[in-house]
């Protein structure tokens, strides 16, 4: 499906409504019998408004889930698939389970179409999911656009209730996705180039979900397991270009509906990362554009932070091995701490007197784990590494986000003798990350 399915409308500071899709399937006068033919006429919007002209095209392969059952029945029969035969809206496909005469009937339909999806109940139990973006980030073509909000990114539903069997069926598809559009403005004196953004929340909100779509109100999404699912959206940018100071660009993420109270939301911009001030729990709703601001100023890296080597002797420990990151080409000394299956552990030894410590951690290639330090009094002990696209399978790993964003500096109290640091891994498994750079001040 090609899409663009995003009309403005208006929530909260900047927010849009999304255009519905009216779908019909349009089906013989008398009731049918099983493996009738059937055609669908999935009739698309094509809404153009003054401020954001969009619309919603059908192409080669689109095809629907279609479930039906007796009104107030939860007996919902097969999956009917449904697929676009490439003209006029029309859908073709084949009805599984009789329509008996004079009965009525509830009308179930997602798109897009899933063979495994067994109901539109959403069971756990061996049933099919949906995608509502994806754990593996999604990807914007330049700035401004929203042509990837669409097919498995952003699903759509629609439920007709009670419906004789000689009539036909309308669906007014809906959307079960909300978008959060994030405004990034560059106020840093340097040109910057959008590559990369995510966009965390305190529950998961993108990967495969169990979608139970039987209220023509509202979806209940569940998801498929803890590994399927993320909290963190993440959006790779291609084709963009430098935006000098002062100016602006657009980028739109597929999430879960959700509510997040204020100030819990993380946003991060080629690994800068900032907390949206918010007076107010937000709540991103399925159909809505929240629109989130995010001003790029991230100050000028000290000496230390463009400090790639080590004045410390740091130990690999338990699951932990030594390793090099390679910087603009050049390799430095680092441990890399943690395995798929265990647990990482280093230590670092510090002289008497030090107040200051200077560190960079890049996490593993997806991973948003943190670790702690412990040993002495710490001003920010718990540090969760922002993940960098290169830091997977073999050392040496050839980093590619900025390294000054992985640059933390922590205070110090209390190192009256040389004292070793123990830096551990917060989760028994799947917990990797490197650390590089550590300087004591």
């Amino acid at each position: 499906m090609k899409r663009q399915i995003l009309t403005l409308g208006a929530i909260c500071a900047a927010a849009f409504t999304l255009t519905n899709c009216n779908k019909e399937i349009a089906e013989p006068k008398a009731p049918v019998t099983e493996g009738i033919p059937f055609e669908i006429v999935a009739a698309t919007a094509d809404t153009k408004t003054a401020n954001d002209g969009l619309n919603t095209v059908w192409t080669t392969g689109d095809a629907l889930n279609v479930f039906h059952a007796e009104a107030g029945s939860i007996d919902y029969g097969t999956n009917d698939e449904f697929t676009y035969a490439g003209a006029d809206n029309k859908f073709t496909g084949t009805l599984e389970t009789a329509l008996g005469g004079g009965n009525s009937y509830d009308w179930y339909a997602l798109y897009p179409y899933n063979k495994n999806i067994k109901t539109p109940a959403g069971s756990k139990t061996g049933d099919g999911w949906a995608y509502i973006g994806h754990k593996g980030g999604a990807t914007q073509n330049g700035y401004n656009s929203k042509a990837h909000l669409a097919e498995t990114l952003c699903p759509l539903y629609g439920v007709v209730k009670s419906v004789d069997a000689s009539t036909p069926v309308s669906f007014n598809m809906k959307h079960i996705a909300s978008v959060v559009k994030i405004v990034v403005t560059n106020e840093s004196e340097s040109p910057l180039t959008v590559n990369s953004i995510t966009f965390t929340a305190p529950e998961d909100i993108v990967g495969s979900y169990f979608m139970n779509f039987t209220d023509p109100n509202n979806v209940v999404c569940i998801a498929s397991g803890t590994s399927f699912v993320s909290s963190t959206a993440t959006l790779n940018i291609t084709g963009g270009t430098a935006l000098n100071k002062g100016e602006k660009a657009e980028f739109y993420i597929p999430i879960k509906p959700f509510k997040a109270a204020a100030n819990k939301l993380k946003i991060t911009v080629n690994g800068y990362e900032k907390t949206p001030v918010s007076t107010a729990d937000v709540e991103f709703k399925a159909g809505k554009i929240e629109t989130v601001n995010f001003k790029y100023n991230k100050p000028t890296p000290s000496g230390f932070a463009t400090t790639y080597t080590s004045n410390v002797t740091m130990t690999a420990g338990d699951n932990s091995s030594t390793a090099k990151v390679k910087i603009n080409g050049t390799e430095y000394n680092a441990v890399k701490a943690g395995t798929k299956s265990g647990a990482g552990k280093l230590s670092i030894k510090i002289p008497a007197g030090t107040t200051k410590l200077h560190i960079h951690a890049a996490g593993w290639k997806g991973d948003n784990s943190s670790f702690t330090i412990e040993g002495a009094t710490v001003s920010n002990k718990t540090i969760t590494p922002i993940s960098d696209d290169g830091v997977a399978n073999n050392t040496p790993f050839t980093l590619k986000g900025d390294p000054t964003n992985y640059y933390k500096e922590l205070i110090l109290t209390g190192v009256t003798a040389e004292t070793t640091l123990t830096i551990t891994a917060n989760k028994a498994s799947k917990c990797r990350f490197v650390i590089f750079g550590v300087n004591a001040e």
